[in-house]
């Protein structure tokens, strides 16, 4: 093995012109798994891939964008009643005024 790359959930292996990629599990601890199966490391370069910083956007805007959509879907309804009652407003005034002259 040549180069190890380590990411949350899986391994990409490059040993020579070939590449393998394997699962592994989040918590596992990659320098006790190859020291258990008896592989030596020496030569092989690790790489570890942080994606914490993607999955804290991607959960952040997972949770505020719902909010944003429903607030303003909240002021263009508000906004849109607001303005059919000052039509009517309008129109009753308007109804009045012609009824009483």
């Amino acid at each position: 093995m040549t180069k190890i790359e380590v990411s949350d959930t899986y391994l990409i292996v490059k040993e020579g012109s070939h590449t393998y990629r394997a699962f592994k599990e989040p918590s596992a601890n990659l320098y006790q798994l190859f020291h258990d199966a008896g592989v030596s490391l020496d030569k092989t370069s690790i790489v570890v891939t942080d994606t914490t910083g993607t999955a804290l956007l991607i959960n952040f805007l997972a949770s505020v964008l719902p909010v944003v959509g429903i607030v303003v879907a909240m002021v263009f309804m508000g906004v849109f009643y607001v303005t059919i009652i000052y039509i009517i407003y309008l129109v009753i005034r308007a109804l009045r005024k012609y009824l009483s002259s």
